[in-house]
């Protein structure tokens, strides 16, 4: 064997020998942890199951702290869910401890187990890509708050978004990324939105439809904001959406769109009202 060829093989050997050690040191120090998301690609991801992690909301420069159980939701192992909260970063408690939500604060006032189902930057789109998974918990009624990131500008809609495909496994790839600096998130930018509201009205209708089915009551929540995303919120209006509204104080300072402490406890004392009123009628799907 040329001595050329030979030293070439001995170098790619010492190289996989260096990088698979690596690899599985990192698998046994369980470095870094995993993200909060199994695949932050679009169109679809969801919550990576069993992981306790701490975020961090840059904006506020605050912490806290994230359980995502077995079935892929934020909080305890669901057991028997009387009433499932489905949305975005708003309905998951983004810059909040679980039991700061709304969702687990409105089980408290109800006295129900409550799933809190948010998964941060959901919009119609991947909830109902991902209805079954809730329904497979068979609660009795459904809330159905998806609104602030439908309306949110887009180069291209959800529904025409690529899937890339699965991000590469190897724990040493996750380990070199977390050592480089996080780039600031570029401005969404399009003429376009995530959801338009003609298929945010068609969304909005199959999710009812699909909650009735299971034999579940649906419940549109037309989640308060500060900033209007008015043609979203006329079709909910249109459809008999729940609709608080909370005054400034409710909303981080440096955060418009989230709820902070007290602004979640409001939204759930509201929530537990309407709910405890015998007559709460159900969301009625609208004409396409």
């Amino acid at each position: 064997m040329p001595r050329t060829l030979k030293n070439l093989l001995m170098s790619l050997f010492t190289a996989g020998v260096v990088l698979g050690g690596t690899e599985l040191l990192l698998n046994l120090l369980d470095w870094p942890p995993p993200s909060i998301y199994v695949d932050g690609h679009r169109p679809i991801w969801t919550l990576h199951p069993d992981v306790d992690l701490e975020l961090r909301h840059h904006e506020l420069e605050r912490d806290f702290s994230v359980h995502v159980s077995g079935v892929g939701f934020r909080g305890p192992e669901p057991v028997a869910p009387r009433i499932a909260c489905l949305g975005d970063s708003t309905t998951f408690g983004w810059g909040v401890r679980e039991e700061e939500a709304w969702p687990a604060l409105l089980g408290e006032q109800l006295g129900v187990e409550v799933l809190n189902a948010g998964v941060p930057g959901y919009s119609s789109y991947q909830g109902l890509a991902t209805l079954d998974r809730v329904l497979a918990l068979k609660p009795d009624v459904v809330v159905l708050a998806y609104m602030i990131r439908d309306a949110d500008p887009a180069s291209l809609p959800d529904s025409e978004q690529i899937d890339p495909g699965p991000a590469n496994p190897l724990q040493i790839q996750r380990a070199l990324v977390s050592l480089l600096p996080t780039p600031a998130p570029a401005p969404p930018a399009g003429e376009t939105q995530r959801v338009p509201p003609t298929a945010y009205a068609a969304n909005v209708d199959a999710l009812v439809r699909r909650v009735e089915a299971s034999g579940a009551q649906a419940l549109l929540l037309s989640f308060p904001v500060q900033e209007a995303r008015s043609e979203h919120q006329a079709v909910l209006a249109e459809r008999g959406a729940l609709s608080p509204e909370l005054p400034a104080q409710a909303f981080f300072e440096l955060d418009p769109i989230h709820l902070n402490v007290e602004g979640n406890q409001m939204l759930a004392q509201w929530l537990a009202a309407e709910l405890a009123r015998p007559s709460a009628p159900p969301a009625e799907p609208g004409e396409n």
